[in-house]
């Protein structure tokens, strides 16, 4: 090996050695995901101190659609491809619940799961393709059974922390 070829290997191994402490660091943001305190954590942090609200109570309360809410629910259903919607109950109410920029996703086995969301919650009109993708991804619906454009209410989420 000629020496001169031995000084980008040698310049690689050394930045290696550098920055492996930062690479163990745990990473917080849309791309990772972290045990904390309550639970795993996906997308962005939840703020501590906030006094979350019901799936009803965000649904209903019109006055606070379009701002940031943190909301409690109970999973019971999830994207079974990928993890990247799912919908939350608070035993009278279901929500649909997208993930901001895409950015993350939750496991598609968390059925079940008691979870805090934050995000924006809106009305949105989706078309009737979209409202049968949903359908088609999803456990227990059946998209034959969607006629027209759906009128519904959603949330995108920033964060989910898993109680």
């Amino acid at each position: 090996m000629r020496k001169s070829s031995r000084i980008p290997v040698f310049c690689l191994l050394l930045s290696t050695l550098a920055f492996a402490p930062l690479w163990s660091q745990e990473v917080r943001g849309p791309e990772r995901s972290k045990a904390g305190e309550g639970g795993l954590v996906v997308g962005e942090w939840l703020p501590l101190g906030n006094e979350p609200v019901t799936v009803t109570a965000a649904m209903t309360e019109t006055e606070r659609h379009g701002t940031i809410q943190l909301v409690r629910g109970t999973i019971v259903d999830v994207c079974q491809k990928r993890g990247c919607w799912m919908v939350v109950s608070d035993g009278t109410s279901r929500m649909r619940i997208t993930f901001k920029d895409y950015g993350f996703f939750v496991p598609t086995d968390s059925d079940g799961q008691n979870v805090l969301v934050q995000g924006i919650v809106s009305v949105q009109e989706i078309p009737e393709d979209l409202a049968k993708h949903y359908a088609g991804e999803s456990a227990g619906e059946d998209p034959d059974e969607i006629e027209g454009s759906q009128q519904v209410i959603t949330m995108v989420a920033s964060g989910v922390r898993f109680e």
